[in-house]
Parts: structure tokens; sequence; C-alpha cells
């Protein structure tokens, strides 16, 4: 286990929490993908992205590997691209997460494209990365607490700062 594959469970964590939230309520995604043009379609796709986030990102966590971590680099490149129509559209939310989601701005575009970059060279080497099983039975007791608190303050972080107004 490597330091990339634990920032990767970040961004991996941080997508099942947004897609979670999508699929409890749709209506903060939808209202910004009607913002941006997506008319009648955004209903159908802020819940299908819902699905998407959190099977990529548990496909990230479980199965580990190169595929899960190039599409959850897509998936972050493709938040990164809506936050700046948003932004264009001056839309009050990005609806990423929820009625809690940030104001579209270049913090959020920054966050999209770091986690984006992230998987990107999680998917670099010989496998991609590991999954968190695999990564946490290498280590010892102690390293394990460690590591699973690491990546869960991670996305706690990364979701605060995506839901900053």
């Amino acid at each position: 286990m490597t330091v990339i594959d634990a920032l990767a469970w970040v961004v991996a964590l941080v997508l099942v929490a947004s897609g979670t939230v999508k699929l409890l309520d749709p209506s903060a995604s939808v209202a910004t993908l009607r913002g941006i043009g997506f008319g009648s379609l955004a209903r159908p796709i802020g819940t299908v992205s819902g699905v998407v986030e959190v099977v990529a990102g548990l496909g990230l966590l479980i199965l580990g590997g190169r595929v899960p971590a190039v599409v959850v680099m897509l998936l972050y490149l493709s938040f990164a691209m809506v936050v700046v129509a948003a932004r264009r559209a001056d839309l009050a939310t990005c609806g990423c997460f929820g009625a809690r989601s940030g104001r579209p701005g270049v913090r959020l575009i920054a966050l999209d494209l770091v986690a984006a970059a992230v998987a990107a060279v999680a998917s670099f080497g010989d496998r991609g990365p590991v999954a968190v099983a695999d990564g946490l039975e290498t280590l010892s007791p102690v390293g394990v607490i460690v590591v699973v608190a690491a990546v869960m303050a991670g996305a706690v972080a990364v979701i605060a700062l995506d839901t900053v107004g």
C-alpha cells in the first residue's frame, strides 16, 4: 500500500458520499443541471450520476485497479466542467452535496482537478490503486487504525471544502 493508494481511497470515499446524497435527494444536482442547460434531461442525469458515483467509488475501494481509477478520474473531470458551467451561469450552488453544496468557484474546480489527478496517478503502475482490504492487510493493527483515520479525515476535509459557501 502506498500514499497514492490512500489518497485514491479518499477521493473514492468522497464520491460515495456525494453519490449517496444525490440518490437521497437529487434536487440540488438537478437544479444545477437545469441551470447549465440540461433541461428535461437534468432529473435522469442527476439520478444516474448518483448511482455512477457510488458504484465507481465503491469499485475503487473494493476492487482497486486501473479501470475504477480511470472512471473516478473521468468523473472528477466531468465535475470540474459542471462547476465551470455553473460558475459561468452564476448559479448559487454546484449541487455536489445537495443543499449543503458550495458556491461554484475556483476552489471547487481545483478540488475536482486535484481529485482527478490523484485518480490518474493512482491508475499508473502495474495494477492501479490497491483495494482497501488488500492494502490494509499488509499493515499492523496500529497501522490500520492510522491509515483508516487518515483516509476518513481526508474525506471529511474534502467534503467540508466542497460544502463551504
